[in-house]
């Protein structure tokens, strides 16, 4: 399958079971635009999100940067994922709700849909920094280059019950995905002429993109803060090993130069993975395994410093 465009996109019939709604909707009109900043375009992708999806749509609302435009896409949700989007009709700028092909297919959709100068992708359970897109906006620059925006985030591992700062690392993107997308911009012009996200990846289309980008000198824009809160931990066997070897994949089909050392970085990540999941667990017990973990992400990070800039250390 070839890269997909926004014209792809546009061109698609609507599924026929397709629900929509929103300002966009039910005036008539889109968002207005304020002439003198940038449009900033964020999108939600959902599926059977009840329980995190409102207090995404609320981080995006509380923006103290108020040009924005708002786009939620649910892939056909069976819970109670559409009442919470029907109880922010009125404040959504445009939502949706049809089976897709995943995540990615759902935000090329959105991406598709958008007016935005500029994009940010936030899924449902993860939240903004309430000045995350006044950063973004003080930042930005018009240009007709290849463009992103990046900054850091507050990472919850929710199996160690910690929270850490994770800066974003752009000197290891060649290698792995050190730039949460939850907490990167990409402007429009750039999905315009680079193309939407490779549909052939369930897992690491984000970073195949991504990298794809790093590889041909696009512009990478530091927002110096943090943007973004997201949460980790519970992830599936098959998810840890499939979303390593699709990122080796990415470095094989992109002819990356740097394909040696990302298989091996992935190699590690791996063993310390199952070090933990598979051998601590079964020898020390859950308890004792997470107390290691954690201390070994505090170390890492150096988890004791964020207590002083307002983060609760779980």
């Amino acid at each position: 399958m070839s890269i997909p465009s926004i014209k792809d996109y546009c061109n698609k019939l609507p599924h026929p079971n397709r629900q929509e709604g929103g300002i966009r909707v039910s005036t008539n009109f889109g968002k207005e635009i304020t002439r003198d900043k940038p449009l900033v375009s964020i999108i939600t992708v959902v599926f059977n999100g009840a329980n995190t999806l409102e207090q995404t749509i609320q981080s995006v609302l509380s923006q103290t940067y108020k040009n924005i435009e708002y786009i939620v896409i649910d892939g056909a949700s069976t819970d109670e994922t559409l009442d919470i989007i029907y109880k922010y009709n009125d404040k959504i700028s445009y939502w949706i709700s049809e089976p897709d092909k995943g995540i990615y297919d759902a935000m090329n959709k959105g991406i598709a849909f958008s007016s935005g100068e500029i994009i940010g992708l936030l899924n449902a359970g993860d939240t903004y920094l309430p000045n995350a897109l006044s950063l973004l906006a003080e930042k930005y620059i018009p240009s007709d280059s290849l463009s992103i925006y990046y900054g850091d985030i507050y990472l919850t591992y929710t199996d160690a019950n910690i929270t850490i700062k994770s800066p974003a690392n752009i000197d290891e993107l060649k290698y792995s995905m050190t730039i949460c997308h939850q907490a990167m911009f990409i402007t429009k012009g750039t999905y315009l002429n680079h193309g939407l996200y490779n549909l052939n990846y369930k897992f690491a289309s984000d970073y195949a993109y991504i990298l794809s980008l790093f590889l041909i000198g696009a512009k990478f824009h530091y927002l110096d803060g943090v943007v973004a809160y997201f949460q980790t931990g519970g992830v599936s066997d098959s998810k840890i090993v499939n979303s390593r070897l699709e990122c080796i994949k990415a470095h094989v089909n992109l002819k990356s130069p740097f394909l040696y050392g990302a298989s091996i970085l992935y190699i590690r990540q791996l063993f310390l993975y199952y070090l933990y999941e598979k051998l601590l667990i079964s020898f020390l017990g859950k308890q004792k395994a997470t107390a290691i973990r954690k201390q070994r992400l505090m170390k890492k990070y150096q988890v004791n410093a964020l207590e002083n800039q307002g983060v609760t250390v779980k």
